[in-house]
């Protein structure tokens, strides 16, 4: 498959959050790789953090089909569940929570 199957406008978009707290992050290489793809246009990346975001993307981008998100623990979670829940497509809208556990001993 060629990327002009990528290149048609079918409205995607990409939202990104992100804070950039982490040293030595990819972010910088990933946004330069989707301008050499000429994919850029339908990522936008907001910087800060995730609490009060939800109101950032455009209305028409929204309900969103897939999210993933990728910060803090339980806390931070029932936190983005409580506002961005309603953002996520209600017919068939998945939702990836990731999260690791690397302080705790075996």
């Amino acid at each position: 498959m060629s990327l002009e199957y990528y290149r048609q406008n079918f409205g995607a978009a990409l939202h990104a959050i992100d804070d950039y707290s982490i040293e030595h992050i990819s972010a910088p290489k990933m946004l330069d790789a989707l301008k050499r793809l000429d994919l850029d246009d339908i990522v936008t990346v907001h910087e800060g953090d995730f609490r009060g975001m939800s109101s950032k993307p455009e209305p028409n981008s929204v309900p969103f089909d897939f999210v993933w998100f990728d910060c803090g623990g339980p806390a931070e979670y029932v936190r983005f569940l409580e506002e961005y829940w309603p953002l996520i497509n209600p017919d068939g809208g998945i939702l990836v929570l990731h999260f690791r556990y690397w302080d705790i001993a075996p």
